[in-house]
């Protein structure tokens, strides 16, 4: 898999701006098509139109704005600002995938399995305190939103007829602001933090409901671990580069170790000039050009990772199960998640990096317990 874009890449220009833009927007225009079809043109003005408007972005990676984009088009959500489903986010000369509030909602209607989904910001008079399970008592009737709020409130039914409300005060959302963003600690006011504390409030209650109680789609997963990652090109593994932990989720995915540099090579003894009156050599063939690696979008890399993942699986003669049980015991995968396949690709990449080290410990667990099991007989 290729971590760097190499030097006669079109991804190397340090600006974005509008003819870099365009020019990257061709190149992938046959991945945005798969992923959107007849939309695709839309989204890509869009796009365009966002960069246009915005110096940060112009200043980022062009990269990093693609991934970003293809990120959103694979959620199929769109990018506009005021829409507020999801955001392209500059940070530290990266394109950030930011999910609003909004578009975590829509993907959980997606599913078909929540009948009522509501967040809103909760004013002092709203507030009930809780019940004799722990549970906030939020006075609907109440709510008002000119008010200035003490808390944010998602609230959900499901088709099943599970209820949940789940509550943050102001002060635990601005803790965990503290903990989770570099951007907020650093007192960047163009940060969201800043610019719109109330819908990352919402955002964050929201997240946490249903990483945590929510039926989560394989939709979900992605736009959870997409949420502030970022990458160099859409081909190229994430990273964090506003959040040291990875992940805004204290039972989420850790953050993925970003790649070794590659050792210098040694310098080569220069070989003495060779005298005028030498042979000259013979001429070399051209060299042929590099064939570029085939464009994947997410659902495409996902399939080719599950396809490493299976020919390692039967090499090493492990069961589906023992997998899962070690990915979740390594929260590299959530605890509701049923079948590795349904892991995102960052952690499937995580998962095969890291493959020989973890068959050691499945087999050195197993031994353990039978070891356990004969001494008890």
């Amino acid at each position: 898999m290729t971590n760097q874009p190499s030097a006669t890449s079109p991804l190397t220009p340090a600006r974005t701006g509008p003819d870099n833009l365009r020019q990257l927007l061709e190149k992938y225009k046959p991945a945005f098509e798969r992923v959107l079809r007849d939309r695709a043109p839309q989204f890509a003005s869009s796009l365009l139109q966002l960069v246009n408007t915005s110096k940060q972005l112009k200043s980022c990676e062009p990269g990093s704005v693609i991934a970003a984009a293809m990120t959103a088009a694979t959620l199929d959500l769109p990018i506009e600002k005021n829409l507020g489903f999801a955001h392209i986010v500059p940070y530290g000369g990266l394109a950030q995938f930011q999910m609003g509030y909004k578009g975590f909602i829509q993907l959980s209607l997606r599913t078909g399995q929540y009948k009522q989904m509501n967040a809103k910001a909760v004013n002092a008079e709203a507030f009930g305190g809780y019940d004799d399970v722990g549970d906030p008592i939020i006075k609907w009737d109440k709510l008002d939103e000119t008010k200035p709020e003490v808390g944010y409130v998602f609230a959900w039914k499901m088709t099943t007829g599970f209820t949940k409300v789940v509550y943050w005060t102001k002060e635990k959302v601005v803790d965990h602001a503290k903990k989770f963003s570099q951007a907020y600690r650093a007192g960047k006011k163009d940060s969201p933090w800043f610019t719109n504390f109330r819908a990352m409030g919402l955002k964050t209650v929201v997240k946490d409901g249903l990483s945590h109680w929510g039926i989560m789609s394989v939709q979900l997963q992605q736009a959870i671990t997409e949420d502030q990652g970022a990458h160099k090109a859409p081909e190229v593994v994430i990273e964090y580069p506003d959040n040291l932990h990875g992940s805004d989720d204290d039972d989420g995915p850790p953050k993925m170790s970003l790649p070794e540099p590659a050792a210098p090579k040694a310098k080569q003894s220069q070989a003495p000039a060779a005298p005028e009156t030498a042979t000259p050599a013979a001429p070399t063939e051209e060299t042929p050009p590099e064939i570029e690696a085939p464009i994947l979008n997410p659902f495409e890399l996902g399939e080719k990772l599950i396809e490493q993942i299976m020919a390692l699986r039967d090499a090493d003669k492990i069961k589906d199960d023992q997998i899962l049980a070690y990915a979740k015991a390594n929260k590299q995968a959530g605890q509701r998640v049923e079948q590795w396949q349904q892991m995102s690709n960052s952690k499937l990449e995580t998962l095969i990096k890291n493959w020989p080290h973890w068959i050691d410990n499945i087999r050195k667990h197993e031994a353990e317990a039978e070891n356990e099991q004969n001494w008890g007989q």
